[in-house]
């Protein structure tokens, strides 16, 4: 962490540009080098959302600003709309889905902050893929200690 004060616009990133995070736009705000946290801004497709995860290193939070959200949260599942806020400590089994019709936007908050490098990692790994290879996926969650549980909600259910 550096100390100093950091002012981004919209749109702006304090990576070398946007992630491409399995079909969702991720524009981090800060991170590891700057701060305690990793504050990120999630862009999130119609009927898209991440595989059923467990994280062991890292809370998060989630503060909706534009869908209509499913999240689901160790088998409980909870509808989030604009301005809902989930919290989820590290640990914990979750996934959600933007069950809207249009693009939505979460604000991510992650604690400590690191996550980002596992991001950059993935959208790397990825880059041009038309279908993501999950043998080339899985080791990368690994060694950020996250735990990959299964399929995104759409894939299991009709949500």
């Amino acid at each position: 962490m550096n100390g100093e004060a950091l002012f981004l616009r919209s749109g702006e990133t304090c990576l070398d540009g946007p992630l491409n995070i399995l079909g969702d736009e991720l524009i981090v705000k800060v991170g590891a080098k700057s701060s305690a946290m990793t504050i990120m801004l999630s862009t999130i497709p119609p009927m898209a959302g991440p595989p059923l995860h467990r994280h062991s290193r890292e809370d998060e939070a989630f503060f909706v600003l534009q869908g209509d959200y499913l999240f689901e949260s160790d088998g409980k599942q909870n509808r989030v709309g604009p301005g809902g806020f989930v919290f989820l400590p590290r640990g914990t089994a979750h996934t959600f889905q933007n069950l809207a019709e249009t693009t939505g936007r979460v604000l991510i908050i992650s604690q400590p902050a690191g996550i980002e490098e596992f991001f950059s990692k993935v959208d790397r790994a990825t880059r041009g893929m038309k279908q993501v290879n999950m043998d080339v996926v899985l080791p990368i969650f690994a060694q950020y200690g996250i735990e990959f549980l299964g399929p995104p909600i759409g894939a299991r259910t009709n949500a």
